[in-house]
């Protein structure tokens, strides 16, 4: 027997096909983001190899600022895979200041003295400051930021 002033339960909302909750955007959110790293991952693994290349295989005057370019690119990589949902203005400012931070490090004379013990720290640290670094640097990091904003803008790097 059913009382009369008794509500009816409301009725069970059915999920609109195609959708599942408010978790698939951030499933997808991550699925994205995973994608973008990875991408980001791959080009500073291929960043590394050409720079190794240009380093120890080719021979002329545009190898040094080539290289620079393509460690300050390298250095964007890394900064936009950490910070992989950052504008990428921000991640060139960052990736800029630490590519300076490190060439004004040189002036210690501590990275020639750490290459001296272990020659791998000469591609990281370098040995000698030099100021058309910081151009070349300059020039990579904009290189860099301005491929990924159009990448990003024509959706096939995720944000």
């Amino acid at each position: 027997m059913v009382p009369v002033n008794s509500v009816p339960p409301p009725p069970v909302p059915r999920p609109v096909r195609g959708r599942t909750g408010p978790a698939t955007g951030r499933r997808r959110e991550r699925r994205r983001g995973l994608t973008r790293r990875s991408a980001l991952a791959a080009a500073a693994v291929g960043t590394v190899g050409v720079g190794l290349g240009v380093r120890f295989l080719a021979d002329g005057g545009w190898t040094g600022p080539a290289g620079d370019a393509l460690y300050a690119v390298l250095i964007y990589l890394l900064v936009a895979w950490c910070a992989a949902r950052r504008s990428p203005w921000m991640v060139v400012g960052v990736a800029l200041a630490l590519c300076w931070i490190i060439e004004v490090f040189q002036l210690t004379g501590l990275p020639l003295l750490m290459a001296e013990a272990w020659w791998p720290v000469r591609l990281v640290f370098g040995t000698g400051f030099a100021w058309a670094d910081l151009v070349a640097y300059a020039a990579g990091c904009a290189a860099a930021g301005v491929t990924d904003a159009v990448l990003i803008r024509r959706g096939v790097a995720g944000r």
